[in-house]
């Protein structure tokens, strides 16, 4: 695959995760491929939380179909809070992209798109919380709740392929995302800076196997 020319084509899908950071305000990003998603079992929870979230019905079988599966990426940067509302909070996401010089110089990364959350305290809709079917991947939130705040496509899962073969997909080490985290604690009017993630892999260190805290 030449690494010069990649493209974007977006659909539609949303993924969620669990953070490392306990109590505290936390934060981490990540640039995955959906077959990077490690063994068949998550690829199928995933998948049916997807169509459940909004993603179109040719979706629906994405974890059977080994060859489409490396097309399709997940870019993403979260900031999240636990236990309790208790600030705004809010995601800025770069994602760079190496060797399309329709944003710059080819032989670096260059920024291929923007994105910012609102100020938000979300979390996952009641009517997924409740499904039995996603029990097994929740089970290890424990009873308190999760917010977040995300940066990124709005339909999360994006297809990208090499311009110069579109039967090519595009290699791992050519996406960056850099993150940029906040929030704002209303008590004392105080808006923090978290600081920066980086990734170029799925980040599983922060995703767990509940990947749905959204």
């Amino acid at each position: 695959m030449k690494n010069s020319i990649v493209f974007a084509l977006s659909t539609a899908a949303i993924l969620a995760s669990q953070s490392a950071f306990a109590n505290n305000p936390g934060m981490f990003s990540r640039s995955c491929r959906f077959d990077q998603i490690p063994t068949t079992q998550i690829k199928v929870i995933a998948n049916t939380f997807f169509l459940l979230a909004g993603a179109p019905t040719e979706l629906a079988s994405l974890y059977e179909r080994p060859n489409d599966q490396p097309f399709y990426w997940i870019h993403e940067s979260i900031t999240t809070d636990y236990f309790q509302v208790r600030y705004y909070l809010i995601a800025k996401s770069q994602l760079y992209v190496k060797g399309n010089p329709n944003y710059g110089d080819p032989t670096r990364f260059n920024v291929a798109k923007v994105y910012r959350s609102n100020w938000s305290v979300e979390q996952i809709r009641k009517e997924i919380q409740n499904d039995p079917k996603f029990s097994p991947a929740l089970a290890n939130r424990g009873p308190t709740p999760w917010y977040s705040a995300r940066a990124g496509d709005p339909h999360i899962l994006v297809k990208w392929w090499d311009v110069s073969d579109p039967d090519e997909p595009v290699s791992p080490e050519l996406f960056l995302v850099k993150g940029r985290h906040f929030y704002y604690d209303p008590r004392a009017g105080v808006q923090v800076d978290l600081g920066e993630t980086n990734s170029q892999d799925c980040n599983l260190t922060t995703w767990g196997f509940a990947i749905f805290d959204r």
